[in-house]
């Protein structure tokens, strides 16, 4: 008798073993589960971590499934299964560990899936482990199911490979091939550790790429992007179907950014100059920007998932008989994925623009009745240069306020202030700033609070602090930050710390803390200068007009453009927001003075002729 048969016999353990039957009451594997949820995880090769209290064998037709919430772990070689899944918990191929996944002695093929709906779930090859399979499934579903691949680890799959959710490489050392098609969906994150190559995925069949995808590229080994850095993400021969739809990355300046390219079967990822889709968030106006001047380009589109686009006051290259009137529309639509479109009539030519002068789109974005913390930022800009058949990911920059309050960090001085960027004077109770890093700097000639400067007389108190987090509150009262306004906060962010701050602020009447926003980069406050409604710096017509074109209007209902002491709503404008312009008339930043007698003179009759012609 053999002797695997005659240990499960004697030991009675038949329970665990469940042998499937298809429909058609063919054999299927004989499934095997793991049984150890030890926090450091268990030996794939220990016959005492299976419920069956043996480990699977494909010599017998027996796969493996993981779907405890556990880990397996595989340190040497071990005998093969006739396929694994790991359903929910993980399994990990450490230095010098083999596991191969191949076709049974009579049934089951082999294949390995990972994933399923909501379970965590991850295959892990670290450095020195090697991992085979006839083919590779990792499912969509939760977002905490992937598969990484690090050090000298090793891939292999000889048939089809679908990365439907998290695929994670560390380049330059790692292998990964596949013999089949490649389907690439989800978040794939490249760790670029080295400035010249990374860990490619080579594929002797087709690449197809989802367009709902996302490109991650993680520079925190050390590697720093620069303009002509270029890296190959997949190597094959067969083609390349779609393109990323999002790439994220450490911001660059001054037009760069990165771009996704296909020729043949390669796919790479490169840092090159790119068309920037600048918008306002405040108004939604548009323009499309090129640093370099020299990108030509034939086709581009804008969408937004959340349908947040506005087709009938988007201005078309079209509408602008741009380049001699050469560029068509397509069928504007407000949905999803990109309902702004246009192109060149003659498929042959392109166009470019000239460096650094934006060239106005309109206004794209639909910002009308933006609440207080909303965010409408969810556009995607996409363009096709010529020759290539794949589109281009655009960069997209937002400017002008936020509709919320803002933590401002300067990284390069450590300096930082609270802002009110919203359109509402809001008061708060409470705020806390966080860094899992340990960015803060909690003591002496670093975080300044509200107790220490004196913010409503020292009613605020002060927590400990710590180089996590730094904790304020008003047990009593709250802090009015009226619409533009802003508390300095000392220096309490480390130079050259990680940029990752979390900032909560709890306001006035609410239970929970409402999530703020946190923006880098070098800052000034200039306090909103009384009267300039429309924020361009100076009190003049432009804000004028605003008062006298809404006059009597609901503070609800007033247009974007009014960003500065923007009445609420149930209040009308009406003689203290004319005031607001006439006694300040002709202010700037720098200018903090009531207008001469005659110049004022002059404006009132002005506005009387204005009030005659209303009439």
């Amino acid at each position: 008798m053999n002797k695997k048969i005659k240990y499960i016999i004697t030991t009675g353990l038949m329970l665990g073993l469940i042998t499937l039957l298809s429909a058609g009451g063919q054999a299927q594997t004989t499934v095997y589960n793991w049984g150890n949820k030890d926090l450091g995880g268990g030996d794939w090769n220990v016959d005492g971590n299976w419920d069956s209290l043996i480990k699977p064998d494909q010599s017998f037709d027996e796969s493996a499934n993981i779907h405890n919430g556990g880990t397996a772990f595989v340190s040497g070689a071990v005998p093969s299964p006739a396929g694994i899944t790991v359903l929910k918990g993980t399994l990990e191929i450490r230095n010098g560990g083999t596991l191969t996944s191949t076709p049974g002695a009579e049934v089951g093929n082999g294949a390995v899936s990972v994933g399923q709906g909501s379970n965590s779930s991850h295959l892990n090859v670290l450095g020195g482990g090697t991992f085979t399979a006839p083919t590779l499934t990792v499912n969509a579903g939760s977002e905490d199911t992937s598969v990484s691949l690090s050090g000298t680890g090793s891939l292999s799959v000889s048939g089809n490979t679908t990365l439907a959710r998290t695929t994670r490489i560390n380049g330059p050392d790692a292998t990964f091939n596949v013999g089949g098609d490649l389907s690439v969906g989800g978040n794939f994150i490249s760790e670029i550790t080295d400035a010249n190559s990374h860990s490619a995925i080579n594929v002797t069949g087709g690449v197809t790429i989802d367009g709902g995808s996302t490109l991650t590229l993680d520079f925190s080994g050390g590697v720093t992007p620069s303009l002509g850095n270029s890296w190959t993400l997949i190597s094959g021969s067969s083609g390349v179907t779609g393109n990323f739809g999002t790439i994220v990355g450490p911001s660059l300046d001054g037009g760069v950014g990165y771009k996704v390219g296909a020729s043949g079967g390669d796919v790479t990822v490169s840092v090159s100059n790119l068309l920037t889709l600048m918008v306002d968030r405040r108004t939604g106006a548009a323009s499309l920007r090129d640093e370099s001047g020299s990108i030509a380009f034939e086709h581009y589109s804008i969408g937004s998932p959340g349908g947040n686009l506005t087709p009938a006051t988007w201005q078309s290259l079209s509408d602008d008989s741009y380049d001699g009137g050469s560029w068509v529309e397509g069928a504007p639509n407000g949905g999803n994925p990109f309902g702004l479109a246009e192109s060149r009539a003659n498929p042959l030519g392109s166009s470019s623009l000239t460096a650094g002068q934006p060239q106005s789109l309109g206004s794209v974005l639909n910002t009308s009745g933006l609440a207080f913390g909303e965010s409408r930022e969810d556009l995607g800009f996409l363009y096709l240069e010529p020759g290539s058949t794949v589109e281009t990911v655009g960069n997209i920059e937002y400017v002008g306020p936020h509709e919320n309050i803002v933590l401002l960090v300067d990284p390069d001085t450590g300096d930082a202030a609270i802002q009110n960027q919203s359109t509402t004077d809001v008061s708060i109770s409470l705020y806390s700033i966080a860094s899992e890093a340990g960015s803060l700097v909690p003591g002496s000639g670093g975080w300044e609070s509200f107790e220490e400067s004196g913010v409503d007389g020292g009613v605020w108190q002060r927590g400990i602090g710590s180089s996590v987090t730094l904790v304020e509150a008003n047990p009593d009262s709250s802090t009015l930050i009226s619409s533009g306004s802003a508390i300095e906060l000392g220096l309490p962010f480390s130079m050259g710390g990680t940029q990752d701050l979390q900032f909560e602020f709890l306001i006035d009447g609410q239970e929970t803390e409402s999530l703020g926003i946190v923006e880098y980069g070098p800052y000034t406050i200039d306090e909103p200068i009384a009267g300039d409604y429309n924020d361009t710096g100076e009190v003049a017509v432009g804000d004028l007009n605003l008062v006298l074109f809404n006059w009597n209007e609901d503070g609800a209902n007033l247009p974007a453009e009014w960003v500065n002491e923007r009445p609420e709503a149930g209040t009308v404008v009406a003689i203290d927001q004319l005031n607001g312009v006439l006694f300040n008339w002709g202010n700037t930043a720098s200018i903090a003075a009531v207008p001469e007698p005659a110049s004022l003179g002059l404006l009132l009759l002005c506005l009387a002729g204005f009030v005659v012609y209303r009439r």
